[in-house]
């Protein structure tokens, strides 16, 4: 038994090495930041615990009337020529990850002698809470907040994914289209489960150029 273990964790390592600078840097996927938040002097922020699911959401405009002979559908579009696809919609579900401060925990208990914290104690929160915070905060911000003077306040995600190959990053730019949205479960007290939904405005690089570069990449036989 002892030896199969140790095969599956060979085979894990081979399909992705956990200790490769490299790998390991495209597997976090996104970054999020607000002109906002660039204009307070704050960085950009990458989320200590990577989201759980990422859903991209697209439709097509169209409509449709019933006729005597059947159905008939109108595809519609800016210009003559141009696509007819809706605005792209991200939707993103995750985790916060622990938000208990181990520190204060240890010491609670080594006072109280209690090993559940009835009342968590106040004062230095960890990395993962003040992130989600943040995060939280952003999506919180307003549209057209006085510190730009009247620009809007433009929320952008960069996005790492194997599934698109030019680099394996793209901006999004765009705009929440609601705050976090969360839970909170007795029997996960310091553990937060959220999502929210990011309306983009527009892409860099464009993903149609993502696509046809992606046909002039030379495919190696397996």
């Amino acid at each position: 038994m002892a030896i199969y273990k140790q095969i599956d964790k060979l085979f894990d390592y081979t399909l992705w090495n956990p200790l490769d600078p490299i790998e390991h840097s495209t597997r976090v996927p996104i970054k999020v930041w607000t002109d906002l938040s660039i204009a307070n002097g704050q960085s950009l922020l990458q989320l200590s615990v990577n989201p759980n699911s990422v859903s991209f959401q697209q439709n097509k405009r169209t409509t449709s009337d019933v006729v005597q002979s059947g159905r008939v559908y109108y595809f519609w579009s800016e210009a003559p020529g141009e696509k007819n696809l809706d605005i792209l919609t991200l939707q993103v579900a995750g985790t916060s990850g622990s938000i208990l401060n181990r520190v204060a925990f240890r010491e609670y208990t080594q006072k109280t002698g209690e090993n559940v914290i009835k009342n968590p104690p106040s004062g230095i929160i960890n990395t993962k809470h003040k992130k989600w915070m943040r995060l939280y905060s952003m999506t919180r911000q307003g549209a057209y907040p006085i510190e730009l003077e009247g620009a809007f306040n433009f929320a952008h995600i960069e996005y790492s994914s194997p599934l698109f190959p030019e680099g394996r990053t793209i901006e999004f730019k765009g705009h929440f289209e609601n705050p976090l949205q969360f839970d909170e479960r007795a029997d996960r007290p310091f553990m937060v489960d959220y999502s929210f939904s990011f309306l983009v405005h527009e892409t860099s690089p464009d993903l149609d150029v993502i696509i046809e570069q992606a046909d002039k990449i030379l495919t190696l036989k397996e």
